[in-house]
């Protein structure tokens, strides 16, 4: 399966100051991404990428995911890291 991804820049008009906005749009919708250099990667990644190639990036997302939540809960309680 492949996905046709596209990164693209905007300015956002009409909050007190205009700004840039970096976004990546697929088939199934889009997400803001930090900048240029990381939406063009993710653009080619999508764009290249085979269904287990994203089953394991979302592994590795979801656990990083987990790891920091985890820091921030211990955190938030006082627990020093070990």
């Amino acid at each position: 399966m492949r996905v046709a991804a596209i990164y693209r820049e905007e300015e956002v008009i009409g909050e007190a100051e205009p700004r840039v906005i970096h976004a990546v749009d697929h088939d199934g919708g889009g997400f803001l991404v930090s900048g240029k250099v990381v939406g063009v990667a993710i653009q080619n990644f999508l764009n290249n990428a085979t269904t287990s190639d994203i089953r394991a990036l979302h592994g590795h997302l979801l656990t990083a995911f987990r790891l920091a939540w985890a820091q921030e809960l211990r955190r938030a309680q006082g627990v020093e890291d070990e």
